[in-house]
């Protein structure tokens, strides 16, 4: 009976002994398995989540302050405000495009605010201006009053006009070529702004002695002959098309000399120019006469309206009232009936 026993549990022993090392076995196999796999397969592909890139803002563009009256420069992106400074037409400045539709912002060494679209020149359009500028923007040269009113342009030929300057105004000649001259002036923003002017508006020149005498004067006509006292008193000015004194105007404008450019303007529309309202509008408002402005705006359209409202910040307030507008004024003296006598 004993040896049966023994016999039993040598037999389970046994089993229970082939069991634990069947198991051990399997363990190591599956651990040994694990390794080579991971050690012989291709690395996991990493996981990228992919974010739209927000697009980069457009780098700030060098462009040309635009005809007749430059930009005025405010501290906000609002028109209503009183301008920090006033820089005339031609002078390159860097631009940036904003999210404020309408506005760029504007830098220049000493200035820093926004100006309307409307006052700057594109980039194509300030390309012959910028040109010029860094070719000769450092060059200098003798200073001279300027003989006459006179035009800034961009190329020698004298066909693309950017800006001007007034009589007895301090120009610098950095070039000279004949009948025209390579000249700097201020440009309103501590800078300077360079173009071609013809010699005759810079310096004086010497009018040659007549070679013939001169011809008799016409005699009147007579008062009797009225299609020949019409024909007498139409000057050649009033017959031209007003562009010779628009031209005068906007020097005189980006010069600072409102009151004659008003008066030249106003001449120029006179004589059928109709882009002569535009500057009529900002130079009244620069003298202060709001009511003229105002008048002359209510005829601007598009680009025109919007460069008037960049230079005359005052045009956003409502007009004040016009004397006779809304009702009629009367006489003191005047009967305040129909008739003196009363009915019976």
């Amino acid at each position: 009976m004993q040896c049966a026993y023994i016999r039993v549990r040598d037999a389970v022993l046994a089993l229970v002994l082939a069991l634990a090392t069947g198991v051990a076995g399997a363990s190591y196999r599956g651990v040994l398995a694990g390794r080579f796999a991971v050690s012989g397969a291709a690395p996991r592909p990493a996981v990228t989540t992919s974010h739209a890139a927000a697009p980069a803002p457009p780098p700030p563009a060098r462009v040309i302050t635009k005809l007749p009256g430059g930009a005025a420069v405010f501290d906000r992106p609002v028109s209503s405000g009183q301008p920090i400074a006033q820089i005339r037409p031609g002078a390159v400045v860097e631009v940036s495009a904003t999210e404020t539709p309408g506005w760029r912002r504007l830098r220049t060494r000493s200035i820093d605010g926004w100006v309307s679209e409307a006052s700057v020149a594109s980039e194509s359009e300030s390309s012959a201006a910028v040109a010029l500028f860094d070719s000769a923007g450092s060059v200098s040269g003798d200073k001279v009053r300027a003989a006459h009113a006179g035009a800034l342009y961009a190329n020698p030929k004298l066909s693309e006009r950017v800006g001007g300057f007034l009589r007895g105004e301090s120009v610098e000649i950095l070039r000279t070529g004949g009948w025209i001259l390579l000249v700097a002036e201020a440009d309103g923003a501590g800078g300077r702004l360079v173009g071609y002017a013809r010699t005759a508006e810079v310096r004086a020149v010497a009018t040659p002695a007549p070679t013939s005498p001169p011809a008799a004067p016409r005699p009147a006509p007579a008062r009797s002959d009225p299609q020949a006292a019409a024909a007498e008193t139409t000057s050649p000015a009033a017959a031209g098309s007003g562009g010779g004194a628009l031209r005068e105007a906007q020097d005189q404008y980006a010069s600072g000399n409102f009151k004659d450019a008003l008066a030249r303007a106003e001449e120029a529309l006179a004589l059928g120019s109709s882009d002569a309202n535009l500057l009529v509008a900002m130079a009244a408002c620069k003298l202060g006469d709001l009511t003229k402005a105002l008048r002359h705006a209510k005829r601007l359209r598009g680009a025109h309206l919007s460069q008037f409202r960049g230079a005359c910040p005052e045009a956003e307030q409502p007009p004040p009232a016009e004397r006779g507008s809304g009702e009629a004024l009367q006489s003191p003296t005047a009967p305040t009936g129909s008739g003196s006598r009363e009915e019976p």
